[in-house]
């Protein structure tokens, strides 16, 4: 089937600059992709078959390796998985193989394809160039995977089999006055482990409130411009793993991720959330720490993923009124860093982050629900960032020196 006339009609693929190479967002994996012939048409299938296929997002997974399913002993990657949910389990429907357009749709593209498929039990395959797509349905029978006329939609394709894999990204938020029920705010908090046992009561409804407004996708933050850097793109919510050789996982949950350029013109992801550090007592590596409620603000490029900034809540959330303001130390556990000298360069870059000699990053109302793009919580994460951004270039001053 002719499909080139409708991937060219998707024109949100967008494409970033990292130290002079292009990128694609792969909001699939929410990570940077080199551009390629063969990258460019991955990314527009998978728009393709959520928009025309009505593939739900979340039954779609880009460059997924075959030993994340059951059975599967090679270690080859699948283009596009298209799943569906099978009693509980997510189990492949669909294997698509992309090519770049100067590829021809030829049998060993197919035989690719259906080698994956075999390995993962799918019933479908997809082969595309971006400008041909072929589909093939397995004969039970004939134990054959033969050519189909058209293309069968999702609903078509599951035909009673199983249901859709929805990820539902928005949530009910709680009321206001709902917040201040410490005891059920501090249970959600426990739940999704973000407040801590230590945290104070006065700052468990603010936290919250701060965590809702960062996972409530309803409210997009709007691009804007500082004199560090730009923020192009809100992407949403995103799942990042962390973890070290002594079994810590901290920082690992849900963030609210933003597409940046630097000044340097450099595109980055910036990622903010909150997390909880459990209280220990005579523990052979932490010793003995109170339960903390932190903010954790990481950046990834296409190479790695980094934590830049921890905040501690506790002691840096100050309430007033009604009125918070979020303020940090500037301390620091790398080797040789010394707080006057990031202030001197926060002085350089940003300095209305300095005020009475104290790191403030800004003010804001918890008198109503947080949302992103609320013209004062907008305010602390722009300076969120910039603040994280600065202490990394004074992290990087330092390895230099």
């Amino acid at each position: 089937m002719y499909i080139k006339e409708k991937f060219d009609r998707i024109k949100d693929i967008k494409e970033y600059v990292n130290n002079g190479k292009k990128f694609y967002y792969d909001p699939y994996r929410n990570i940077l992709i080199p551009v390629t012939p063969e990258e460019k048409v991955r990314q527009k299938a998978a728009k393709f078959f959520e928009r025309n296929l009505k593939v739900p997002a979340g039954s779609i997974k880009t460059e997924d390796h075959l030993h994340h399913y059951e059975g599967a002993t090679d270690n080859g990657r699948m283009d596009i998985v298209i799943l569906c949910n099978d009693n509980g389990r997510q189990v492949p429907l669909a294997v698509v193989e992309c090519k770049a357009e100067s590829v021809p749709l030829s049998y060993q593209v197919l035989d690719q394809a259906a080698n994956y498929a075999d390995i993962v039990w799918a019933d479908y395959i997809f082969i595309t160039n971006g400008i041909e797509m072929q589909q093939y349905k397995y004969n039970y029978e004939k134990e054959i995977y033969e050519l189909i006329s058209g293309l069968a939609d999702y609903d078509e394709m599951l035909n009673g089999k199983g249901e859709a894999c929805i990820y539902d990204d928005n949530f009910e938020r709680c009321g206001y006055d709902e917040l201040f029920d410490i005891e059920a705010s501090r249970k959600y908090g426990y739940d999704y482990c973000f407040i801590e046992e230590d945290t104070p009561d006065i700052l468990v409804p603010h936290i919250v409130n701060m965590y809702e407004g960062l996972m409530d996708l309803e409210h997009k933050l709007r691009g804007f411009s500082s004199e560090y850097y730009e923020l192009t793109d809100d992407l949403g919510c995103r799942f990042l793993c962390y973890g070290d050789p002594s079994g810590s996982t901290f920082g690992t949950g849900w963030y609210r991720a933003f597409m940046i350029k630097e000044r340097n013109g450099n595109s980055k992801i910036v990622n903010i959330g909150i997390m909880a550090t459990g209280r220990s007592e005579n523990d052979p590596k932490y010793g003995n720490r109170t339960g903390k409620s932190v903010l954790v603000v990481s950046v990834s490029d296409e190479k790695k993923d980094e934590m830049l900034l921890q905040i501690n809540l506790n002691t840096f959330l100050h309430v007033n009124d009604g009125m918070l303001k979020l303020t940090h130390s500037g301390v620091s556990k790398r080797r040789g860093a010394r707080i006057e000298k990031l202030k001197e360069l926060i002085k350089e870059c940003a300095p209305y982050l300095i005020q009475n000699d104290d790191i403030v990053l800004g003010r804001f109302s918890g008198k109503d629900l947080i949302y992103v793009d609320n013209e004062d919580f907008t305010e602390v994460i722009k300076n969120i960032i910039t603040y994280a951004l600065i202490r990394n270039e004074y992290y990087n001053k330092l390895k230099n020196r």
